[in-house]
């Protein structure tokens, strides 16, 4: 099954708009989440000398449900399917 799309190309100002966008959200992210929350968790939340121990534990955690859970999905997905839908994105941006 050919899936065709029609689109229009957007227009410079279009795309100045979602470059402009993107960085702020990245750097709004970026600052919040590495200095602002942290500081934030250690001093108002827990305080004392137990926060950093608990900061660290809370990142690592996340980090490994992100590493463990999500890449194993996401490479069953990719396997079981994700080759054509892979093989599309790419035509997208073909000229």
């Amino acid at each position: 099954m050919e899936l065709t799309m029609s689109r229009t190309p957007a227009t410079t100002r279009e795309r100045w708009g979602w470059y402009l966008y993107d960085f702020g959200n990245s750097a709004y992210a970026a600052i919040v989440l590495l200095s602002v929350f942290p500081i934030y968790f250690t001093d108002t939340i827990v305080g004392g000398t137990a926060a950093s121990r608990l900061w660290g534990i809370a990142v690592g955690i996340a980090m490994l449900v992100v590493l463990a859970a999500l890449s194993v999905f996401m490479a069953g997905v990719n396997i079981f399917g994700g080759f054509a839908v892979t093989r599309r994105m790419l035509e997208m941006f073909r000229k």
